[in-house]
């Protein structure tokens, strides 16, 4: 994992030196997750370890700060990751951030076109048409799929929000970014659904029950926030925007 990491380790740190990403929050908080990582895993290198960065207002090698808000040796801190690391068990602790690098390490693979992830396979070995290099399925194998974005979940940047999701890269107006992970409710099923059912429905806590437009009720409640099959099914991690603020004008 460390040597996957480094192709961009090493040019998003001097970059971050620079200054180039301080006022782009996401890169601010990407490039404090991944220091995370690479100091709980010890993978950092003296080429990639610079001592401080900011202008010296946090060690990179130290816990990520918040800004202040809360002591990060505190048990209700919570890191770059939307996770509260020091309440949790250290095996527990290390499961998380192995899964943490897993979903960085596929995000970046997503975006890089030599990456297999790219790639659309086509398993021909059996098909007579695989010898002919012409032929619809060999062109198919060797095309390569082109992905501009992807999607992150980290902190989220409203205050008390916890975990929120990132694009990163370049998706046009129109884009389907994420899908629902969940239980499908049909409404015909809500309908005959038994008294037991209908109670444990009405207890919602993080409203992650989504009604569709065509009255499907989507229970999101069960859906994993780290442990993904699919980096795309993060749609429950979305949050709402923050109420715009008032200009004071009628």
């Amino acid at each position: 994992s460390a040597l996957i990491l480094s192709p961009f380790i090493s040019n998003f740190f001097r970059d971050a030196e620079l200054g180039m990403h301080r006022s782009i929050p996401f890169l601010t908080m990407k490039k404090n997750a991944i220091s995370t990582l690479l100091t709980y895993f010890q993978w950092w290198t003296d080429n990639s370890h610079p001592s401080e960065v900011d202008d010296g207002k946090r060690a990179i090698d130290s816990k990520p700060s918040q800004n202040g808000e809360v002591d990060p040796t505190s048990e209700s801190w919570i890191d770059e990751f939307g996770f509260r690391p020091n309440q949790a068990e250290e095996d527990v602790l290390s499961g998380m951030r192995y899964y943490h690098v897993r979903n960085m390490i596929r995000a970046y693979y997503v975006r890089n076109p030599r990456s297999s992830l790219g790639r659309i396979s086509d398993d021909t070995s059996n098909n007579d048409d695989s010898k002919n290099h012409s032929s619809p399925s060999a062109t198919n194998a060797n095309r390569t799929r082109n992905y501009y974005h992807t999607l992150q979940t980290l902190k989220s940047t409203i205050p008390g929000a916890g975990r929120g999701v990132y694009l990163e890269g370049f998706a046009p107006a129109g884009t389907l970014l994420a899908f629902f992970p969940g239980k499908v409710w049909p409404k015909e099923h809500l309908a005959s659904a038994s008294l037991q059912t209908q109670m444990q429905l009405s207890v919602n806590p993080r409203h992650q029950l989504s009604m569709r437009y065509d009255d499907i009720l989507i229970d999101s409640r069960k859906s994993p926030y780290t442990v993904m099959d699919n980096l795309w099914a993060v749609g429950h991690i979305v949050n709402h925007p923050p109420k715009p603020e008032s200009s004071g004008k009628n």
